[in-house]
């Protein structure tokens, strides 16, 4: 049975709310991986005023990021913008080519295909200060005490596998490739510049700012998350049991 995975962060806080006792040991992504694109007729922040933006599901990623894309350019994304809920990432620029609405949170391959198209790259969120588990490790903490040489092995496995993809771009390109079910060698080889050296981290340290940022987009519209201590719902001692082992320095000798 699976006890170990890679997910949102916020599917393992919600879990954790409704009584599991899921945990974060490890965020290998913790920005928002992800760019506002809009169509070229979208100029200035104002011109995203009463225009309607697509995300793949309402509480998603793409969701907060929108909001947290509007907010920065001082809107009100309640207000002065309108939502609908497109299924997935490709299908904010199926709707976009559609047009459906004006624009939305995608990344790559995508956002590379969208930039072909000539569509607008208008704010990369991951240069925003803003730190959130986008994509964690996930386990239970009756695991990480039952198994904590499992827990050991699955680090030790990811942190080698992030390395490997790294300096090993033909086959990273080519697992995109067979995952996105995208054959176009180009495209793929910009999303693995961006996305693989650009987000994965080489070692995915949890922390609280993070998970606060996480809590509190999470009791937007949950109230029972209202409140809570952040701690409770990561453990940092499996990732720091490596640093002291003294795997990572040997992993990463520079």
């Amino acid at each position: 049975m699976l006890r170990s995975s890679k997910v949102r962060g916020a599917a393992a806080a919600l879990s954790r709310l409704s009584g599991s006792d899921a945990t974060v040991i490890g965020t290998t992504i913790n920005v928002i991986p992800m760019s506002l694109v809009t169509t070229p007729d979208i100029v200035t922040a104002q011109d995203l005023k009463g225009k309607t933006f697509g995300v793949s599901r309402f509480g998603s990623l793409t969701d907060l990021g929108l909001r947290k894309a509007v907010g920065e350019f001082g809107l009100d994304p309640n207000k002065d913008i309108k939502m609908i809920q497109t299924g997935g990432v490709p299908e904010i620029l199926m709707f976009m080519q559609q047009g459906v609405i004006k624009g939305g949170l995608i990344s790559s391959p995508t956002l590379e295909k969208a930039k072909e198209l000539g569509y607008k790259e208008f704010m990369n969120l991951s240069e925003v200060k803003f730190r959130y588990p986008g994509t964690a490790l996930v386990t239970t903490d009756a695991f990480v005490r039952s198994r904590p040489q499992t827990i050991n092995r699955f680090l030790k496995a990811t942190l080698e596998g992030i390395k490997y993809a790294k300096a090993n771009p033909d086959f990273t390109v080519r697992v995109l490739g067979r995952y996105t079910r995208n054959t176009d060698t180009k495209l793929l080889m910009s999303a693995f510049k961006s996305y693989v050296l650009g987000y994965i981290r080489n070692v995915p340290t949890v922390t609280l700012p993070e998970m606060e940022a996480m809590i509190e987009d999470i009791a937007t519209r949950t109230p029972k998350a209202k409140g809570v201590d952040a701690r409770q719902f990561y453990d940092p001692a499996p990732l720091e049991q490596l640093a002291k082992e003294g795997f990572i320095k040997e992993l990463y000798p520079r």
